[in-house]
């Protein structure tokens, strides 16, 4: 399979390089109050000055992650050179690569080692997921991870594999995230466990889909009644949906 041309050429990724586009503006909302809201508190206490993002698409999330490394310490990593290419243009005080992290770490412009690796949403796309982790702990002090647990009855029906709408070859439960930490040879530093349809964005998005741009007194009201009946479903069964695990890791010594 060939990944560069698939990631090139998917509709996310196209929606993602079109500056202003909705599809933008949305991702930009998901990387402050949703991966990164729960990505940078695990890192308090700890120093950091350099970071490397594994899959960074077009850089959005390395760029607002809130620490005090400067944007010319921060390296961004994807198999996309189309995402490359946007991030450089987006970005240009940062630094990007295209292509994969063993072809980063024998390029010129890879520093030997850096204090933080970020895995987010990126290793339930890759084949060998224990080996990348296991890579991304060999070159970063600590590594910090956000992996999404799809094994739910949410997703029974999905097929997983790269035919999938979203790329990911493989869904996982918490007990598989442990077991790709120990597999690569990694232990876990600090951890929580999310649920999106909880958070304050999703209820956002849910509440401007059902109702609050609908044009008609009749809309809003049958929009409401619909937002309150799912919220009311989610509150009752959270485990019905899915939940991201976010970790900070090292190597195990």
């Amino acid at each position: 399979m060939n990944f560069k041309d698939y990631y090139n050429e998917h509709e996310d990724y196209i929606a993602l390089r079109k500056k202003g586009s909705a599809f933008e503006k949305q991702y930009y909302r998901e990387v402050d109050f949703w991966k990164n809201k729960y990505l940078v508190p695990l890192l308090d206490g700890h120093e950091i000055q350099t970071i490397c993002e594994v899959g960074c698409a077009v850089g959005i999330l390395l760029n607002r992650f809130g620490t005090q490394v400067p944007m010319n310490k921060r390296y961004g990593v994807d198999i996309s050179s189309s995402n490359i290419e946007y991030a450089k243009e987006l970005f240009p005080e940062m630094n990007f690569f295209a292509g994969r992290l063993s072809d980063f770490l024998v390029s010129t412009g890879a520093p030997p080692k850096v204090d933080l690796v970020i895995l987010s949403d990126i290793l339930e796309h890759v084949e060998d997921d224990s080996g990348l982790l296991q890579e991304a702990g060999d070159y970063g002090k600590l590594v910090v991870l956000n992996l999404p647990m799809e094994k739910c009855e949410e997703n029974k029906d999905r097929v997983y594999g790269i035919e999938d709408k979203h790329g990911h070859l493989r869904s996982y439960d918490l007990a598989d995230a442990r077991q790709l930490v120990e597999s690569a040879g990694m232990e876990e530093v600090a951890c929580t466990v999310k649920h999106y349809v909880q958070e304050p964005i999703f209820r956002e998005y849910l509440a401007d889909k059902l109702f609050n741009n609908k044009e008609t007194t009749e809309e809003k009201l049958g929009g409401i009644a619909k937002y309150l009946n799912e919220i009311n479903e989610i509150d009752l069964n959270p485990s019905f949906y899915k939940s991201n695990y976010y970790a900070l890791l090292r190597k195990k010594v």
